[in-house]
């Protein structure tokens, strides 16, 4: 509820979730979905103690951004363009 706090959500099918931590941490396709299932449930849990059950519902960010088309590289460069015009205005 902050006026100088952007929010941002990234998601993507478990596919290309596993694929990223196998390429970012050099670890196995085993121990990868391993590590996505463990964040989807810290996450979901995270978001119970706050009391929020709808933290996927795109109306609550500035920007969602579905990683199955978008490299993490032109994500970054979005949310830097969106906080270099904010600064602007």
């Amino acid at each position: 509820e902050r006026p100088d706090t952007f929010h941002f959500l990234m998601i993507a099918n478990m596919e290309n979730r596993i694929k990223f931590m196998m390429d970012q941490y050099n670890i196995d396709r085993k121990k990868a979905r391993i590590v996505v299932d463990k964040r989807n449930k810290q996450r979901i849990n995270l978001y119970r103690y706050f009391g929020r059950d709808d933290y996927e519902q795109p109306k609550l960010y500035h920007m969602v951004f579905n990683m199955n088309f978008l490299s993490l590289e032109n994500a970054v460069q979005a949310v830097c363009q969106l906080l270099v015009d904010h600064a602007g205005s």
